[in-house]
């Protein structure tokens, strides 16, 4: 199974940059690092969703910020190991920009 070490949460609220994460395999202890954006959106009957857009299905949920993102480290260690046991391909965020947009709507009369 993975462990997660070294969480920074980046320059902004709301973002964890996992690329310093490392993943250890206990049989050959090989380390891979990944980089991946998360979305953490709070949820109106309380606590936080999580979900990493790189990893399609990849969400869980947490009753406060910190759970929510202890949930989405363990969500993507179980989701990566998956993929390398049936040998595909992983996909990070490596080449991915994150920024934020404000966008004021005009209705019309």
């Amino acid at each position: 199974m993975a462990l997660f070490e070294n969480l920074n949460l980046g320059p902004f609220p709301g973002f964890i940059d996992l690329s310093r994460t490392q993943r250890y395999n206990a049989n050959d202890m090989k380390k891979a690092f990944y980089h991946y954006n998360i979305i953490l959106r709070p949820e109106p009957e309380g606590g936080f969703t999580a979900s990493v857009p790189a990893l399609p299905g990849c969400v869980t949920h947490g009753r406060n910020l910190d759970e929510a993102k202890k949930m989405i480290q363990d969500a993507i260690a179980g989701y990566v190991a998956s993929l390398v046991k049936r040998k595909e391909s992983v996909p990070t965020d490596s080449d991915t920009l994150v920024a934020s947009l404000d966008f004021e709507y005009a209705k019309a009369a």
